[in-house]
């Protein structure tokens, strides 16, 4: 039946908000704006898709919703059964107040954060990137230093690493009791057993 089938979809449609009205208490309340139609993909019933009247910029008050002054207002009014997951409902939602200039700032608004978000948004995805390239170089500078710098000779057949070190447990009450050897198999190994060279 089509009509079953409108009512248990909801194709998500551009310029809508889209609201969380069930999550923990970070996330409840949280809303992303649709710049275009996505046909094909459909929002869970925790997922509210609202639409704004003509006099509202959806972008304006996607914006609104990113303020401390709008989550302050979620905080308020959710309820849930446990700390881990809070509710939002419709009339608390629709309770909500918010600043209302005119479509022609509220447009002017909105296209302002687009731009200075992007800048900034651009601005740490380089950053990011840096710090990858950084993390790289340095990995690459100590395994060719290390490489270059330490070659074994012919009677230099290196070294297992356990024969360098003792670990210490100091959870004895401050006496230094070293901790032998540790086996991943059950039980006790047998005294004349073998052992690793």
């Amino acid at each position: 039946d089509p009509d079953e089938l409108d009512r248990a979809t909801c194709p998500v449609r551009s310029d809508r908000l889209i609201v969380s009205r069930m999550n923990t208490p970070a996330l409840v309340g949280a809303a992303g704006h649709t710049q275009r139609d996505y046909d094909n993909l459909y929002l869970p019933d925790r997922l509210w898709q609202v639409r704004m009247s003509g006099a509202a910029v959806a972008r304006f008050v996607y914006w609104w919703m990113q303020t401390r002054e709008y989550r302050d207002q979620v905080a308020a009014l959710c309820v849930g059964t446990s700390s881990s997951m809070q509710n939002l409902s419709q009339n608390d939602f629709h309770s909500f107040q918010m600043p209302f200039p005119s479509h022609a700032i509220q447009s002017a608004i909105s296209e302002f954060l687009d731009r200075e978000t992007a800048q900034i948004d651009d601005l740490i995805e380089k950053q990011e990137r840096l710090i990858e390239l950084i993390a790289e170089k340095r990995q690459a500078i100590v395994s060719d230093y290390l490489a270059n710098t330490v070659q074994p000779t012919a009677d230099d057949s290196g070294v297992r690493l356990k024969n360098l070190y003792e670990v210490i447990d100091e959870r004895a009450n401050g006496a230094d009791l070293t901790l032998k050897s540790v086996s991943i198999h059950p039980g006790l190994p047998r005294r004349d057993g073998p052992t690793e060279a």
